[in-house]
């Protein structure tokens, strides 16, 4: 298939995640959304998710369990044990100088939302995009240190800014998706700045969370013994007609979104994943999944765990960016966030339910994907779409 063939097919994929929810609310509404439907940022959710199942609960930790388990002891899972390879010496180098410009920003910015200081008003608006690049090359110059000067912003420091161009609207999809769900997330503070201000700072905010995806990645990938933990597991190849059925199914299940947003609560974080990994491999465009047709799950492994790894630190700041006394959250940060999870909205570590922390992995996953995508649409040259493993 020639590349325009592939680019045309590639975006109408993606326009389909855009389009095809949309269409199932205009039916569920008969045409009339109400007035607040597309309110950004949502305030409080259009519904209140109330009833806690038992049953989904211990479903989703007993699925959550397994995978766990996975990670740990893969060879109960039909993993061979890696092979021990001769780990050559890497050169010795200092942290760079990001890595401390990196460390003093987010230092300086967990701070002062730790601090809970209700001012100055316009660096506490914005203090997630400092927080969250600081630590991104934090990061960076950790995965430099243990790779003897090798990282994504000193090899390559164009894909990384291309890399947090993509993590917008990467992101902002999501954000779209929430609209038709009746907010599972939303902002209480986010009336504390106007409504431009607040889609100002969420797209820069936003810019950095798949940059934080990578650099995980990176790291993960220097430490050859846990490269190798999942290299050899079992073989698995999807046939054409079977992929055919999954990117079907994803897209009735974002079309029946706005008509059971208390049934489909997985669907936000798995469609779009399934969907764009789908489109890229009926194109011939690598995927994380591609490797495990030779067993090698380590990509695709390595991905889910960024997110559920960054996802925890990211709850954790979010938390401790407010004050918590009677049940009562109160914080001058307009960004803060809360959830409204159906039937697992309890038991929460920080402001997320703790079974809720599985969707960060499939969420790992797609900012890979995405990433790949918006690389092959624009043309730009990436190592996370050419190797199994990064060159960093």
């Amino acid at each position: 298939m020639s590349a325009p063939k592939k680019v045309f097919w590639l975006c109408l994929a993606i326009f389909g995640i855009m389009i095809v929810p949309y269409i199932g609310a205009y039916i569920q509404t008969d045409g009339v959304f109400d007035k607040n439907y597309f309110d950004f940022p949502p305030l409080t959710p259009e519904k209140i998710f109330k009833d806690f199942s038992w049953p989904v609960f211990w479903t989703v930790a007993a699925i959550f369990a397994v995978t766990m388990l996975l990670y740990f002891f893969p060879t109960l899972f039909g993993w061979k044990k890696g092979e021990r390879n001769i780990v050559r010496a890497r050169p010795s180098v200092a942290f760079p100088i990001w890595f401390w410009a990196g460390l003093v920003v987010w230092g300086g910015s967990f701070l002062f939302l730790i601090g809970h200081f209700s001012g100055p008003k316009w660096f506490l608006n914005w203090a997630y995009v400092p927080l969250y690049w600081g630590f991104t090359f934090m990061l960076d110059g950790i995965v430099y240190k243990r790779t003897g000067g090798k990282s994504i912003f000193n090899n390559d420091p164009q894909e990384l800014v291309a890399i947090g161009v993509a993590s917008v609207s990467g992101w902002l999809i999501f954000e779209y998706l929430n609209f038709f769900v009746l907010e599972y997330w939303y902002y209480p503070k986010g009336d504390l700045v106007k409504d431009d201000v607040f889609c100002t700072y969420a797209v820069f905010a936003s810019s950095a969370l798949l940059p934080l995806c990578f650099e995980w990645y990176s790291l993960f990938n220097s430490f050859p013994r846990f490269v190798n933990k999942y290299k050899y597991g079992p073989k698995i190849s999807v046939s054409k007609s079977f992929q055919v059925v999954f990117i079907v199914s994803a897209y009735v299940a974002l079309f029946l979104m706005p008509f059971y947003p208390t049934y489909l609560c997985p669907v936000i974080w798995l469609s779009p994943l399934i969907i764009i990994t789908v489109a890229l491999d009926l194109l011939g465009i690598w995927t994380p999944f591609a490797p495990i047709k030779k067993g090698n799950w380590t990509p695709v492994l390595f991905m889910a765990l960024t997110y559920l790894v960054e996802g925890f630190l990211l709850e954790g700041q979010n938390y401790a960016s407010a004050s918590h006394a009677h049940g009562i959250v109160h914080t001058d940060y307009p960004g803060y966030w809360v959830y409204n999870v159906p039937f697992v909205n309890d038991f929460h570590i920080f402001e997320m339910p703790v079974v809720g922390f599985y969707g960060y992995l499939p969420f790992g996953i797609y900012c890979l994907v995405w990433w790949i995508s918006f690389a092959f649409l624009l043309k730009i040259p990436t190592d996370f779409a050419k190797y199994e493993s990064p060159v960093y």
